[in-house]
Order: C-alpha cells, then structure tokens, then sequence
C-alpha cells in the first residue's frame, strides 16, 4: 500500500476566516508508528481565521457490518497508545486530535441493531470521534445511530461533544478521499445506495448525532425510509415507519429559569452548536412524505391574554420530528441528486424566549438543495438563515399523505404540493420545467399540533401565535421553461396540522397563506398562476412582483359546497401598524372556525390590515418608491372567481402591465408618494364588468389612495359594464396620507402603438426648434409651453434654477409615465385654445380648429387607433380631488345604457358616471361620440370639464335631471379626541356639469352636434361651445359668459338656478344634519349612510 502522508511545510498559508476566526481546518490522516502517531510530516503553514484546528488519526478496518466492538477496541486503543497527546506535544496545544474510525468493505455493509456512541463514550476522556461507513456496494441501516442523547431510543439531550459521520456507498476505497465514489462503469448492477430501511426493520429509524457533522454521499441512490410517494404501507391502512436524519446539538448555556413547566414538558430542548449535514447522490434522493408541518416538533407557549404569567418561548420536541432531514439546533442542509429529489424535507428551526422584556432568537442557517431532475413534494423550513432549492426539471407536487394522529388511518388522504416554511428567511428557487409551490408560511403563526395541545379545548390563549418573519423575509421564484403557481390550498395544510375533520380547519387554513412580505415570480416562457389566496405579511419595503412571458391567471380553489373550505380568494399585502402586529412580546389568540365564511373572510382582513373597506391602513410604504409589478408580457392578467372579481389589494403604487387582456380583477393600490403612478395597461382589452351584488369588494374595479396619478390604458377597449370601475379616494382608507387624491387619466384605442411622444416634444418644447415654431405657439423664451416645462421639471427632479435647454434634456430623459401629464396638459391645452379661437371673431383662426387637429395628429399620428370606452352603470371618479382625464384617438366614450337591464343590480347614482367629488377637472378627447346617456359627467365641488370630440357628437344624455347623487359623510377622530363631519353632499341631475364655481365648460365637435339632451348641461362659470350644430340648448344653464350657443334667448330662471347649486348643497347637507339629530333620537334599523375612518395616534397614562 502505497505510503499517505500530509505535509504543510514552512512557507505556506492556509487562510479559512473572513474578518474573524470563523473558520476551521480538517486535517485526516491515518495512524502511523504502531498506532502511536499521525501521517502528518509537518504542520508549518500560517492558518490564517480558525477558530478550530482538528487533526483526525483514522484506522480503517475491514467488515461487511458495522460492529460497536470494532469502534470500542479502537477507542480504548486510541487512548491507551496516547494518540491524542502525541498530536499535541507535536502540533502544539490549540490542535484537537480526535479518532477517526474507518469500517470499510468492497461489497455491501449492514448496521442490523441500534448503536448508541455516546454509550460508548461513557468513562472515556477525550474529544468525540468521526466514524466512516464505507461500502463498495449498498450501505444499509436497519438500526440506528445514533450520539448526543443519553439514550439511543430517548430524547433527552446528553450535552458536551459528539461524534460525526461519513456513510458512503458505492465507496472508491482506492483514494484518500473517504467521500469519493466509484464511477458509473466500476458498480455492481443496482448496487451503491445509502438506505435507512425503516420499513424491514418496521419501527422508526435514526440517524442523528448532537454537536458532531453528517456527510453521506452515494454512487446510487439516498432511500430516507422507502422509495413511496405516500406515507402508508402497502396495504394502504398501516404507516411507513418513518426515518430521519438531523443533528441535534447540545443544551444552550443560561436559558431562564422557569420558563417552562417541566413536569408538563419534561423534554423540551433548547440546543444550540448542531452540526451540518451533506447529502448527496449520483442517482435520487428519497424519503416518506410526511404528514408534519413543523409544529409537531417546534412547540411554542406565548400567553395572548396576558392572565397566565407564561413568557413566549419557542423550543424543540425531538421526538415529535419525523420530517426527513433536521439540523435542530442550527447549523447547514446540503442536499444534492443527479436525478431526482422525491418526499425529502428538511428544517432548521430557531429556538427562543422573552425574557425581561427582551426577546433571544438562537440558531438558523443555510439550506441547499439542488437536482438534476425533478424535486417532488416535500417542506423546506429555515427558521433564520437563506434557503436556495434549485432543479434541472420540475418543482412540483404529487404525494399523498395521511395525518395519522387524527382517527382512522388511511382516511382523508392529501397530496400537498411543495411547502416552505421559513421566519427571517430568504428562499430563492429556481427550475427548468414548471414550478409549483403550496405555500410559505410562517410556522409561529400556525395552530400548535394536537401533540402539544387538544385543539378543542376552549382556552388556547396559552399557546399564543406570532409572527417570526424579519425585514429580509422573502421568496424569489423562476422558471425557465415553465408556469409558476402558488397552490395556496390552505385547507390541505390545514388538515396536516388540526386533522381532517377537526373544527379548527378553516382557521388553520387561514394562516398557512400568510407568505413574507417580499414575494418575486418569474416565468420566462410561461404562465404565473395564483390559486386561492395569499397575504404578505407587513412591512416598510416588501412587495410583490409576478412576471410571467404568457399569463398571470389568479384562480379560486377549495370546494365551495365544502362548509371547511377555506373561502378568502384574494392577493393582498399587509399594511398593519407594527405596534398592532403579533410578535413575542404580543402573542395572539390562533382562533377557531368563524362562524360564516363571511366572517371567516372579514376576521382574516381585520387581523392583517390588509386593506378591507373597513379597515384604515397604516401607509407603512410611505418612502417606498419600488411599485409592485405584475406583468403578462404575451398574455392576460385576469381573476376567475365564480362569484365576483378576484382580489388585489396593494398598500403601495402597482404597475399592472399586460400584452392581451386585463379582467375581472378588483384592484386596490395606494399611491404613498407625490410621484408615485399606478399603472394599469392592457395591449388589447380592459374588462372590468363584473358586479358583487352584496360584496362591493368582489366587483371589478381600480381603486387607487393616496397622491400622484392612476393610468389605465387599453389597446383596443375599456369596458366598465356594471362594475364599480375607476376611483381614486385620496386618504379615506390610509390617513396618514395627505388628503389630495390622485389624478386619473384612462386611455383605450392605442392598438399596439404609443403616443408620439417624441414627435410632440420637438413641435411644443424643444428650444432646439423655437424657430420653426408656428406664431400661435411662440411664448416668453420660446415655445408657449416653456415656462411651464421649466416648472414642471423642477418640480420631478428637485432642482432649480433650469434654463430651457437643460429643462428640455432632463424633460426626455424621464420614463413616459412621467412625461406624459406635461404632454397631456398641452394636448388639451391646446384643444380649449383651438375650440375657443373658433368662436373668436378676432382670431385669424375665426371658424376654424385646424389648431386642435394639429396637437391631436402630433401625439396620435396616423389611423392605427382603434377603441374606446363603455361604461354601462360604472364610475370613473376622484373623491378627494384630482383631475380626471380620457384620451380615445381611435373611439368614443359610452357612460350609461340607451335602455335599462332589469336583470342588472342598479347602483346608486353617487357611483355612476364622470366625477371630481371635491375638486377636480375633466377632460375628454376623443375620435368618435361622447354619450353620456342615462348618466353624467360633473364637477361637483369646482373644476373645468373640456370635451372634444374630432368627428363624432357630444351628447349630455337620456338621465333625469332630478336624478340624486347622495355621497356618505366622512366622520374623522381627531388627535384631540374631537370628531369632525365632513358632510358628503347632495348632488342633483345628470347630464353634463360644473357645479360650483370656477367652473368653465369647453364642449368641441367640429365635425358633429352637440346635444343638450334630457339630462343638460348646466355651467357656474363660463361655457364654450363649437359644434356643427348645438340641439336643445334650452336645456342649457350658464351661470357666466356662454360663447357658440345659438342667438335663442336663455331663461333668466335657469341661469339664477344654476348659480345657486352651492346654496342649495348647503340647505340640502343642514337638512341632512337634522334627519341625522332625529335618527339620533329614537331607535331605527335603518342605518345612514356614514363612513367613519379614525387613527389612533397616541396614548399617554396608567
């Protein structure tokens, strides 16, 4: 045999830490002089950031089963020959020498009965040893192995130093590396598997170890258990027993006292210092889907009612582990196939308490796995740390387990789909095929299992939940070549952790979908689909992106005849106030089924403040300037609930971004920042007619809060129908916001094209061309506009003091969202200008609107424009100020039906229409007809309406005009406690509006009629109209100078009528304030209509 020696000469470096002594080095060598020293000629090298040096003297021994004698005799002939102190006064005091026990066999090896190291260690002084197992061909266990408790078969920690392993089949016995493999051609047929074959033995395996590494490496397969894709036996009635792998530490030094009661948890462990673990295998890795989701072995106590003198803590029950691969008390999972990774789980939990106030999180670490094939099933659980799960193939679902604990086995069988499980984590996946998740949930926020606890007992306020997550919670997940989709079948989970018929299901379920607050999909070439509902939990800078090549599909699931189905279908980001949120120090209740699946729906809402109606958000993301993304490059974005819209509730701008279609979505996104723009685009159709019924919630909609801008923009068509359709409401649902809401502009007909931005710069701003301006354009320093791009620049950017040339380059160099609100000021800028030099005798364009041809053929070059806007009983609206914008260069606007539907629910009027609720213009450009028809368009508390419309008509409708709008009153809490009414307001009539003053309406339709109509069309300032022709202007009320009408004369009644719209709001909101007084007085069961919002801004005393 051919001599082995290592030389670390004078001279070189060995260099493990980084910043610190954080690394260690491994030394291995055989025994040499008679088994009295090491192969180790010289240990000269610098060792640069170790805090361990560890020499390990090795003998190997020949033996197809692994015999505890061969270990002992080595031991006591380790200790006898003075292995260990010959290293030392060689190599120096700070080198640990440790026995390195080989047994090696060139076939098959067994381990048949249990063997117990640390039992072996007793009397011994001396650091732990390293066994090796290597076997040419299988390595079988049908016993286990075990070190670091007092009993092979207990779960009592023993403390102190532990032994770590190698286990290694289809072994290359001829090199020194101990982990090496025979290649492919060099192994027996079917041979070189590592099995833990817990089904002959027919009693749960273990091969754990406490401080001490486990590496196993296999030229075949790693069989955990059984190659199975369910949890029970053959006859499908009796459970796999199951086997596992972990490292377990030992007992954490200074752990209060009392923490726990110990007669009623006599085992609990809160360990520190476990090892790692390696894993891997040319061919698959294997093990038993196991019914557990965590809480069986991380037991929790946290007192949520605060009368039980508990402290929160968290710790580990090892004997309730039975979920693959653990390092328990911290450490690093390493788990790699050449094939596939089937049922194998693996978890690294934390273990901590609150102690005088002060909460101590201990261990975490890092999980790896990675296949060249498929990864199927199986729950990845990193409690602190980074999780990285990548493969060559699919991640997806298939087995099936049982929850055994609950009744009759084999009954209510589940097949959940990969799970992670993780608190300050982040996970990254990544695949080749399709990606499939269940769900992340955060295991302190889950029931505890009926192990710790029966779940039907009335109290559980002793076992209070909490959430776990940290700022850098996250999951990343990319498929190259295929779909992604959250599963989010909360009711499976549930039944894993409560059983399957236990009353606490639906509750359970409930907070298995709660996921990190950050959440990134990506398809490269296929579908992102969304299955149930999901809820990031809160924070300053989560968010969510979804990008998918073809669709973003957000679908139900659960059986909704199903009275345990889990019913809350939405996407929704948590915006609690932190100090609301439960943490170790704020335990909460895990509550039981609610008593309807309403309420199942609003208990879930109110407790993550996630956005309900109800519900006033915290504005947490103020300062965020990162918007949640979701985009279908190639395809849809769309929800497909039966029983309304799906869902989206953001509390920070969306950017929603789709090639083909957008539908039946409920969105609600809030603007936190001036700048901020929410944007919702669709390449070809809008689809927002889906009606709640009762749930308002569940009717298509955009509603945006806060500052800045909304965009909605079609290539081909909006339609509104029956849906609650486009608003912004300001502060109403985040307080803390300023009250000004956000500007609306909608777009449809732009087909595949894009305004011509650049094309409209050059003639209305670039100082570059001031010279070629046309007289009517030429301002103050240039263009007309100038001035007003130098503003508008300072503004975005920050900076002052711009000349026009340097205004114009930042101008360009903005993303066209930002750029367009300029472009679109002087598009209808100059339509007004065009309309009303017309109706101007002195104007050199007298007649004429070849001004307002030439803007709008600027920024909408060319015929490609085709679609437009339906909006049978919808609402496009401001409610707390901001302006309101239509651009339709290829189509018209249709607001109300020419005929009633009877068999469509009838929204009232106050949200149907065209409105700027308190302040506010509106402005309509459009190819074809404006119809109004049995609805309106108004400025209700001041703000110009300008409608243009190139070659269509402009008709102000079909509606009543004592048709009456009612807006709720707003009632706030002061900061001193007072209440303040904001009352709503009365509105009459329909037809076209400015209400109160200043209030200017500018109707344009060079090419058309415009009609008055039944509904009107009623002014408090001044009116300009310019049309082929003006019908029922009798039906026309101007409170100021009117331009364009015909020469009839107007009814001095109407005009004074107009100009007291503001007094009679007045009369109308007093009287409303008495029927209020007088409801007030006696009882009723008829509720007013009364929006209240409050913030709790502080406290101060006992």
């Amino acid at each position: 045999r051919r001599r082995r020696r290592l030389d670390l000469q004078s001279g070189s470096t060995i260099s493990v830490g980084a910043g610190g002594a954080t690394g260690s080095v491994h030394l291995r060598a055989p025994r040499t002089n008679g088994d009295t020293d090491v192969a180790i000629t010289e240990l000269g090298s610098g060792i640069g950031g170790a805090r361990e040096i560890m020499v390990e003297a090795y003998k190997a021994y020949d033996t197809p089963v692994v015999d505890a004698s061969i270990i002992q005799a080595d031991l006591d002939d380790f200790a006898a020959k003075g292995v260990a102190g010959t290293i030392a006064h060689r190599f120096g005091p700070g080198v640990t020498a440790r026995a390195g026990v080989e047994l090696r066999n060139p076939g098959d090896m067994t381990l048949d009965t249990d063997l117990d190291l640390h039992a072996l260690m007793q009397g011994r002084d001396g650091a732990s040893g390293i066994l090796t197992l290597r076997a040419g061909g299988d390595l079988t266990f049908w016993g286990s192995l075990s070190d670091g408790f007092t009993t092979v078969d207990g779960n009592t920690l023993a403390g102190g130093d532990s032994w770590s392993y190698r286990l290694v089949a289809g072994a290359d016995l001829s090199g020194a590396d101990p982990l090496a493999l025979l290649a492919a051609g060099g192994l027996a047929a079917g041979k070189g598997s590592v099995v833990v074959d817990s089904v002959t033995a027919n009693r749960a395996l273990r091969i754990r170890t406490g401080t001490g590494d486990i590496n196993i490496a296999a030229a075949g397969d790693f069989v955990l258990g059984a190659r199975s894709d369910t949890n029970l036996g053959p006859d499908f009635f009796t459970p796999i027993p199951q086997a596992v792998v972990y490292t377990a530490g030992q007992p954490i030094a200074g752990v209060p006292g009392g923490l726990l009661d110990p007669a009623r948890y006599p085992d609990a462990a809160f360990p520190t210092g476990g090892g790692d673990i390696s894993i891997g295998a040319r061919g698959s890795l294997y093990g038993v889907p196991s019914a557990q989701v965590i809480t069986d072995y991380v037991w929790r106590q946290g007192d949520a009612n605060g009368d039980k003198g508990l402290a929160t803590a968290w710790w580990i029950d090892f004997a309730g582990f039975q979920q693959g691969v653990g390092a328990l008390a911290g450490g690093n999972i390493e788990l790699r196939a050449g094939d596939q990774i089937r049922n194998l789980s693996a978890a690294i939990p934390t273990v901590g308490w609150v102690s005088g106030g002060t909460v101590t999180v201990r261990n975490g670490g890092s999980l790896m796995v990675d296949a060249l094939g498929d990864i199927v099933s199986g729950v990845y659980y990193v409690g602190r740390g980074d999780a990285t799960i990548e493969a060559g193939g699919a991640i997806k679902g298939g087995a099936s387990v049982t929850p055994f604990e609950f009744g009759f086995p084999g009954f209510a069988q589940v097949a959940p789909r990969t799970i992670l499980a993780g608190g300050d984590t982040a996970f990254t996946l990544r695949s080749r095929g399709d990606l499939t998740i269940e769900t992340v949930l955060d295991p302190m926020m889950l029931p505890v299992s009926q192990r710790q606890a029966d779940l039907s007992v009335i109290d559980l306020s002793p076992y209070g939940g909490f959430s776990s997550r940290g700022a850098g919670s996250a999951v990343s997940l990319d498929s190259i070549g295929g779909d992604v989709r959250f599963g989010n079948d909360g009711n499976t989970v549930a039944s894993m952790i409560v059983g399957p018929t236990n009353g606490m299901n639906s509750a359970a379920a409930s907070y298995t979908l709660l996921y990190p607050s950050t959440v990134h999909a990506t398809s490269f070439s296929g579908d992102i689909l969304v299955d149930g509902g999901m809820v990031l939990t809160g924070a300053d800078r989560g968010t969510l992106d979804l990008l998918a090549a073809d669709d973003v599909l957000f679908r139900p699931n659960g059986d909704p005849t199903d009275s345990r189905s889990y019913k809350v279908q939405l996407v929704g980001m948590a915006d609690a106030r932190p100090q609301f949120e439960p943490t170790p120090l704020n335990p909460v209740v895990i509550t039981k089924t609610p008593s309807s699946p309403d309420a199942e729906e609003q208990q879930f809402e109110d407790a993550h403040l996630i956005g309900s109606s109800t519900v006033d958000q915290a504005g947490r993301h103020v300062g965020d300037l990162d918007p949640t993304r979701i985009y279908a490059v190639g395809g849809d974005i769309r929800g497909a609930l039966p029983t309304g819209a799906y869902q989206l509730i953001v509390p920070k701008s969306l950017q929603l971004r789709a090639g083909s279609d957008v539908a039946d979505l409920s969105i609600r996104a809030t603007n936190t920042n001036p700048g901020d723009v929410t944007l919702v685009q669709a390449g070809r159709d809008i689809d927002l007619t889906t009606n709640g019924g009762l749930e308002p919630d569940l009717s298509a909609q955009i509603k945006v809060g806060g500052p800045g801008r909304l965009e909605v923009s079609a290539g081909r068509n909006i339609d509104l129908g029956y849906g609650l359709g486009i608003l912004t409401d300001g502060n109403l649902r985040t307080s803390v916001l300023p009250e000004q809401g956000a500007d609306i502009t909608v777009l449809a007909g732009l087909g595949g094209s894009q305004p011509d931005r650049a094309a409209f710069m050059t003639r209305y701003l670039d100082p570059a061309h001031s010279a070629e301006l046309d007289p009517y354009l030429v301002g103050p320093g240039g263009s007309l506009y100038t001035a007003q791009m130098i503003s508008y620049v300072e503004g975005v950017t920050g900076r002052s003091g711009l000349d026009a040339p340097t205004a114009f380059a930042l101008f360009k160099a903005l993303a066209p969202e930002q750029q367009d609100p300029l472009l679109q000021d002087i598009l209808f800028a100059e339509l007004r200008a065009s309309g009303r030099e017309a109706n101007d005798a002195s104007s050199p364009r007298f007649g004429a609107t070849d001004r307002g041809y030439a803007a709008a053929d600027t920024l909408f070059p060319g015929n490609g424009w085709s679609g437009g806007i339906s909006m049978l009983d919808s609402q496009i609206k401001t409610q707390r100020g901001g302006d309101l914008s239509i651009l339709l260069p290829g189509g018209g606007i249709q607001l109300g039906a020419a005929t009633k539907d009877l068999t469509k629910p009838e929204h009232d009027p106050n949200d149907s229409g065209l409105w700027t609720v308190l302040g506010g213009a509106i402005r309509i450009f459009a190819h074809d007809d404006i119809l109004i028809r049995a609805s309106r368009a108004l400025t209700a508390a001041g703000g110009d309406i300008l409608m243009w419309s190139s070659f269509g008509d402009i008709d102000a409708g079909l509606g009543s005009r004592s048709a009456l709008a009612t807006a709720p009153a707003i009632v706030r809490l002061s900061l001193n406690g007072t209440l303040q009414v904001e009352p709503g307001g009365i509105v009459s009539g329909s037809g076209i509006g400015a209400l109160q003053k200043p209030g200017d309406v500018d109707l344009y339709a060079p090419n058309g009629v415009i009609n008055a109509g039944e509904g009107g069309i009623r002014v408090s300032g001044n009116f300009n109209v310019f049309a082929l022709q003006v019908l029922n202007a009798d039906n026309i009320q101007v409170g100021g100078q009117a331009v364009g009408l015909p020469t009839a004369p107007v009814n001095p009644a109407s005009i004074a009528g107009t100009s007291d719209v503001a007094a009679q709001a007045t009369r109308a909101i007093e009287q409303q304030v008495r029927d209020q007084a007088e409801r007030d007085a006696k009882p009723s069961d008829e509720a007013p209509p009364l929006l209240i919002t409050g913030s709790f801004l502080g406290y101060e005393g006992g």
